[in-house]
């Protein structure tokens, strides 16, 4: 499965983070996973995707307002 994913793309055409989910998706179905490491996986992740969020919420704030301060 793993060599099928890499083949299919080069890793610097992928995009990091969906590239990440991925491979914590595969992580989570071996047998001999450290669930600390799985949990830190996790963790991280989430952080990251709540910053975005973030980030894209006071992007479409400042859009908002330039918009209807335009009007």
């Amino acid at each position: 499965m793993l060599v099928d994913h890499a083949l299919e793309l080069p890793l610097h055409w992928r995009m990091p983070r969906l590239e990440a989910r991925w491979f914590i998706d595969m992580y989570e179905k071996n047998k001999d996973k450290n669930p600390i490491i799985f949990e830190l996986a996790i963790l991280d992740y989430n952080i990251v995707q709540s910053m975005h969020q973030e980030d894209l919420r006071y992007a479409l704030t400042l859009v908002c307002l330039l918009h209807t301060s335009s009007k």
